[in-house]
């Protein structure tokens, strides 16, 4: 039977936090409604929203020290869903619901946190979605402190500066009304602590310029333990989606074509779920270690015991 190839962008989706290393301005262009009726607020830069961008207080390091980075990844999808349960927070205006990918963090940073230096090097701009942003999210999260990266998701000033929402761009919006600063620690703990390093499950080869470049997966799991993700896969994955991962996956894709084409996608997505979703409850998730990512991710490559 004809597989669809579908992106686990429709097992997936969050928001948009452009940072880079020195501020927060997106790659900018004619995306989506023109946003007439809206203003759009200046572009914050590192260190601006707070007291100092640098000092890091006993409160900041102490909301860090709270938060959880498996919420963090989870709002690194869609931030407006209650982790526990799936539902739509309480005074979520309903222009972030129905133009959801003008504020997942992933429809500008992608699921890798590269932008366009990532697998969205093609994934150019629609009436429905942004530009893709020029920053290396994972090496600002890594290089900043703490409170540089919360000023710098925090973003006040960003467009869409009054509520209800109304203008849509490619320039990140002011997430300090749009998000709790609980919400915006748990993204930090995510980008500083949870992320998943895509370096160490693939080689990716991207050729051409965004938005009209294009990009290889090459040598999956690269040092992983194939027979150790088989077993993994088979003990934590194999009672849903199948002993060859065929089972259960949205467009009729596999799990074997998901790890070959779209890795981060679904690496995200073993490793944080979806909220009220099974996934989300699974015993696995959050607990996965890296080594049984990289694993994994070599077992998958194998196309014969997991097919297209």
């Amino acid at each position: 039977m004809k597989k669809l190839r579908l992106s686990v962008a429709t097992l997936l989706a969050i928001g948009i936090v452009a940072v880079s290393a020195t501020g927060c301005k997106k790659e900018s262009g004619p995306v989506g409604p023109a946003g007439s009726a809206g203003t759009n607020g200046t572009n914050g830069t590192d260190g601006t929203n707070g007291t100092n961008g640098v000092i890091i207080s006993p409160a900041d390091q102490t909301a860090y020290d709270a938060a959880s980075a498996n919420n963090g990844g989870l709002y690194y999808n869609k931030f407006w869903l209650n982790p526990a349960d799936g539902t739509t927070l309480a005074g979520t205006d309903a222009t972030i619901t129905s133009n959801a990918d003008f504020f997942r963090c992933k429809s500008c940073h992608g699921w890798d946190l590269l932008g366009t230096n990532g697998y969205y090097i093609s994934r150019g701009p629609t009436g429905t979605r942004p530009n893709v942003a020029p920053n290396n999210l994972n090496f600002f999260a890594q290089t900043r402190n703490i409170k540089e990266v919360f000023d710098a998701v925090k973003h006040s000033g960003g467009r869409l500066k009054g509520l209800p929402v109304k203008s849509l761009n490619s320039n990140m919006p002011d997430y300090s009304l749009l998000m709790t600063d609980v919400q915006i620690w748990d993204i930090v703990k995510y980008l500083k602590e949870g992320r998943i390093n895509s370096d160490k499950m693939y080689d990716l080869k991207t050729t051409g310029t965004y938005p009209t470049g294009s990009y290889v997966m090459d040598n999956l799991g690269k040092n992983g333990d194939a027979t150790a993700g088989a077993t993994y896969f088979s003990s934590k994955c194999a009672s849903c989606h199948g002993a060859t991962g065929t089972l259960q996956i949205p467009g009729t894709s596999t799990i074997g074509y998901l790890a070959r084409n779209k890795s981060a996608e679904m690496n995200h997505l073993v490793k944080f779920g979806l909220p009220g979703q099974t996934m989300f409850s699974a015993s696995f998730v959050h607990n996965i270690t890296e080594t049984e990512m990289v694993n994994m991710n070599k077992a998958l490559a194998d196309t014969t015991n997991f097919p297209d």
